[in-house]
């Protein structure tokens, strides 16, 4: 077990520190050939900030713990909203832009409720990968699209949050290579380590994922909002959260059924409903509030304890 554990922190950093390097190098490689920050912000950051997650679910489901794949796709989403956001907002209000409102909350439902369709024959296959990656390849060019009609307040946005880097172009090729291969080795041995700990614990593969593995490949993006929200960017937290809810179902699960298919038999319906709810539920609250409370974050991290006290004791055990 105590093997399991060490797997589990170093796979962790290891998909931290790689994922953070990747974006580095790729960020720095992409302004240096002419991308504005604004696209590179859209395009290279929202994919290279999802490496970690789709390292994870496809090595898990190449091996064949597909629960532990969709666990960690799910999960990551309910934590995003359940314990970051929530987190993000009892630290400081965040006050919300309208075009997060009206199209990139909407959207991370849709995105929700199409995921949800796709898996009701029991399974994601190639057919379904397409659909789904084709959604968030038409969701990248609409807002690339409504974030230059928004002008000069998008641009600076972008312009603080995606800066140029002074590193070589060697040396941002090997930060590419670098996080590659912490992103790959790291997945690898995150998953053993969490289906170890899994079988040790006598709970299922599917438990692990949406909890154990869920909440360590949620870290960046918890240590990023943390920070925008310290630093009074909350609306950047809120477009972090959003965002990796999104390539999640769709870019994620997307890529990885295009590659193996993959069996949805082991996702309990609850599962699926308590990250519908979480995210139907941000569209109201912000819609009529224009921000995030602390009262409301403080809701949402109840619901995720909550949740989580619920896997344990209700569908943990495997029998």
């Amino acid at each position: 077990m105590l093997e399991a554990i060490l797997l589990i922190i170093g796979g962790g950093l290891l998909l931290y520190y790689g994922g953070d390097w990747l974006v580095d190098g790729a960020v720095g490689l992409s302004l240096r050939w002419g991308m504005s920050p604004l696209v590179v912000g859209l395009t290279v950051v929202a994919f290279g900030t999802s490496a970690p997650e789709l390292a994870v679910c496809i090595k898990a489901t190449l091996n064949g713990m597909d629960d532990i794949a969709l666990g960690n796709v799910i999960g990551s989403n309910i934590c995003n909203i359940g314990l970051v956001l929530a987190i993000a907002a009892l630290l400081k209000p965040i006050a919300v832009q309208s075009q997060l409102i009206k199209i990139d909350v909407p959207v991370s439902i849709i995105a929700a409720l199409a995921f949800f369709l796709q898996i009701q024959d029991g399974q994601l296959d190639f057919s379904n990968g397409i659909i789904l990656f084709a959604m968030v390849v038409c969701y990248v060019f609409f807002s690339l699209k409504m974030s230059k009609k928004e002008g000069k307040e998008v641009e600076e946005e972008f312009d603080e949050e995606v800066k140029p880097s002074d590193k070589s172009t060697l040396a941002l090729f090997g930060l590419i290579f670098a996080g590659l291969a912490g992103v790959t080795y790291g997945g690898s041995i995150f998953v053993d380590g969490a289906s170890t700990i899994a079988a040790g614990l006598g709970v299922s593969q599917a438990v692990i994922g949406l909890t154990i593995v869920a909440l360590g490949t949620s870290l960046p993006e918890l240590a990023a909002s943390i920070m925008a929200s310290l630093k009074g960017h909350g609306d950047m937290a809120l477009g972090n959260v959003i965002g990796s809810c999104i390539f999640n179902l769709l870019a994620i699960m997307g890529i990885t059924s295009m590659i193996e298919t993959i069996d949805a038999m082991g996702i309990n319906k609850v599962d699926l409903g308590v990250m519908l709810f979480l995210m139907v539920a941000l569209l109201p609250v912000l819609w009529t509030q224009k921000k995030l409370s602390r009262l409301e974050g403080a809701f949402f991290l109840l619901i995720y304890c909550g949740y989580t006290v619920y896997l344990f004791m209700n569908q943990g055990v495997v029998a």
